[in-house]
């Protein structure tokens, strides 16, 4: 009776350090599930803090250069057009002098945030490109869907009525545009196409700012035309 009393304790301690083993075994395999998960989670946050700007949340300029590259290859083969559209807020360095640093940060994120909700199709990309200047890029998009869109942006700015009482072209913040409009094709490169719309951005405010300007290629690569709409 003693030695089978022994083994049923015997029998008991074993499947007790039995079930405590795999108790601990699956609290450990929970534990390195949610560990898995918080790394997951970390490495997708660090991997959006490359891409994008911490102040406004849009692709980052290093990005935006990154995918272009592949926008003006995947047009080479579909032989789709490509807008590309430089934005500076009008007179921002004398915005940030008479209300301030702060000011001028919300002022930059305002912009953003009415950049996200004009230019959202799928093939639009949209990243600030240094200080108060904003580059986007629509795919398979011409130069009319293109210069709607820039006013239809210029416009909603319009409403909100943004005060800026240093500026020298309106009593609130406006914007000047330059838009190019490329085929692409091997006889011209993406860092051409972001200079032409970087002259046209030029001639904008050159003519007087919160305009938008429109250069258009020959094949050739030389100017064909420039078009200025009249000031929003």
């Amino acid at each position: 009776v003693v030695i089978y009393l022994f083994f049923i304790l015997m029998i008991a301690l074993m499947s007790f350090s039995l079930h405590a083993g795999l108790r601990r075994q699956k609290k450990l395999e929970q534990g390195l599930l949610e560990n898995n998960r918080e790394i997951c989670a970390l490495n997708t946050e660090l991997e959006k803090l490359s891409l994008t700007d911490s102040l406004t949340g849009l692709y980052n300029r290093r990005h935006f250069d990154e995918m272009i590259r592949h926008e003006w290859n995947r047009g080479l083969r579909s032989g789709q057009e490509i807008s590309c559209i430089l934005i500076d807020i009008d007179h921002f360095k004398k915005y940030n002098d008479y209300y301030g640093h702060q000011a001028g940060d919300k002022c930059i994120k305002t912009i953003s945030e009415l950049l996200k909700k004009t230019f959202r199709r799928a093939g639009d990309m949209v990243a600030r490109y240094g200080g108060e200047e904003f580059i986007i890029s629509m795919a398979d998009t011409g130069e009319e869907e293109a210069k709607i869109a820039i006013i239809k942006l210029q416009l909603a700015l319009k409403k909100l009525k943004f005060e800026h009482l240093a500026s020298d072209t309106d009593d609130y913040v406006t914007i000047s545009a330059g838009l190019a409009i490329y085929k692409p094709n091997k006889n011209f490169s993406v860092e051409q196409m972001i200079r032409d719309a970087d002259k046209a951005l030029y001639k904008a405010k050159e003519e007087g700012r919160n305009k938008l300007v429109v250069h258009i290629p020959e094949t050739t690569g030389s100017w064909d035309r420039v078009k200025q709409n009249n000031t929003i």
